[in-house]
């Protein structure tokens, strides 16, 4: 069983947030999302292991090893992505990836992640005040994303305000992708 543990507050202030667009992003950002990957990729292993759920216990682990290809591709592609790094010391732990629309003023994908070694310290939390600061800041004023039913949860406690544009996506024999929502900055 897994132990959600909180840091001392001293250790919180260790963390340092960065906000970059696509064109600010360095191929240190790119490699930094390596080592990150490394410590999802042997929970997975472990997972598969251990449980025999383990297809049901996957989804976010998927959503970090996408992360790192989403920026590239976005990079690649010439498209607007605004992204939130945040590191203890040159550690990655943690991320907030959206993809943006400046002439449509809004957002039409978006990833959080947080390492499992980090999560409880409001690190998450941050990500998001930042990512959402950041979107107003260039007049963004919404963005899509998909949100498992814990996700919409952690949203209604921290007061961000969304519209579902549909129902739960999933199936017993799928991995839950969640609900479509529209967030607002």
């Amino acid at each position: 069983m897994s132990e959600n543990r909180k840091l001392p507050e001293k250790d919180i202030q260790n963390v340092t947030f960065e906000c970059k667009t696509e064109k600010e992003i360095t191929s240190k950002d790119i490699d930094d999302f390596e080592t990150f990957n490394k410590g999802v990729i042997a929970r997975m292993k472990k997972l598969r292991q251990d449980n025999p759920l383990f297809e049901s216990e996957i989804t976010g682990s998927f959503v970090h090893i996408y992360a790192k290809t989403v920026i590239q591709d976005t990079i690649r592609e010439n498209k607007s992505i605004e992204v939130v790094f945040a590191k203890d010391g040159p550690s990655l732990v943690g991320y907030s990836i959206v993809g943006v629309d400046r002439e449509q003023k809004s957002g039409d994908f978006s990833y959080i992640g947080v390492s499992k070694d980090t999560q409880g310290q409001g690190i998450g939390k941050k990500l998001l005040e930042l990512r959402h600061e950041r979107l107003r800041d260039i007049d963004i004023k919404s963005y899509t994303t998909n949100a498992r039913s814990e996700i919409l949860a952690w949203y209604d406690k921290l007061g961000i305000t969304y519209r579902r544009i549909d129902k739960e996506n999933a199936t017993p024999s799928t991995i839950s992708v969640g609900t479509k929502v529209e967030v607002f900055t």
